[in-house]
């Protein structure tokens, strides 16, 4: 017994390298061996979670509500001027279209506790339109993790109450998913798995969350957006990159 058990780790240890993360996911011990498949709850520290396709809605549907998926409560709403609801735009799957011309946004309630740097935060967004424009934001002017777009240059940018931390033109034209990790000087902003600027943005946390309009809601954004999953911690590369994973095989980037 104790020779078999000898063979079986020397094999592990010799076939191990040679297969993709995926496939060592489901090898590896502690793992889940039956199925393999990954899911973003598998990592702690998940807090916000709205994804589209998790939405029973049909077509233009108002999103008066996007319920979090992580478990946390933090559902975004909006009575009066809801995003809509847009089916197999994405991949064959559904995204919540926001309209900066009706004001269209969706915010959550305050957070149970703020969310301190650093976070991890993950988009799945496309922009509609050439203008400034808030992808996500706070609730508050003094507690805000802001992604958002510059008019002209076609900018991403961060900011956490400091400064603005500005990538290269990633356009209007197509989808993509960022991954932002808002840690004071440590901050990166990749587009696509691919980091594409860093900085110190500011050391604010998040407090609540606002989507498709600033914390005030006086600047709104008309964007395409399919996921967002916000963790209370600074990711490590392997666990970044099994959400990052998740998200392109999910939506075909």
């Amino acid at each position: 017994m104790h020779r078999l058990v000898l063979i079986t780790i020397l094999l592990l240890l010799l076939v191990l390298p040679a297969l993709g993360q995926s496939a060592q996911q489901q090898v590896m011990l502690g793992q889940k061996i039956t199925s393999g498949a990954f899911t973003p709850t598998d990592i702690a520290g998940l807090k916000v979670w709205l994804k589209a396709d998790a939405l029973v809605l049909s077509d233009g549907d108002p999103v008066t509500t996007w319920a979090d998926s992580s478990g946390s409560g933090n559902d975004a709403t909006e009575a009066t001027f809801p995003p809509s609801y847009q089916t197999n735009e994405l991949n064959s799957k559904p995204i919540v279209r926001f309209d900066s011309g009706t004001l269209t946004r969706l915010t959550t309630a305050a957070f149970s506790a703020e969310l301190t740097q650093p976070t991890t935060h993950f988009i799945v967004v496309k922009s509609l339109a050439d203008n400034n424009h808030f992808i996500t934001d706070g609730i508050s002017g003094t507690k805000r993790n802001t992604f958002y777009k510059k008019t002209g240059s076609f900018n991403n940018s961060i900011f956490a109450g400091t400064a603005e931390i500005n990538n290269s033109n990633w356009g209007t034209a197509s989808y993509f998913y960022a991954s932002i990790y808002f840690d004071g000087a440590s901050s990166e902003l990749f587009k696509n798995g691919v980091s594409d600027a860093s900085g110190n943005p500011g050391t604010n946390g998040l407090t609540g969350l606002t989507i498709g309009a600033d914390f005030a809601v006086t600047i709104f954004g008309s964007l395409d957006c399919a996921e967002i999953l916000i963790y209370d911690t600074r990711l490590s590369l392997a666990n970044r990159q099994l959400v990052e994973g998740y998200l392109a095989t999910k939506y075909g980037l």
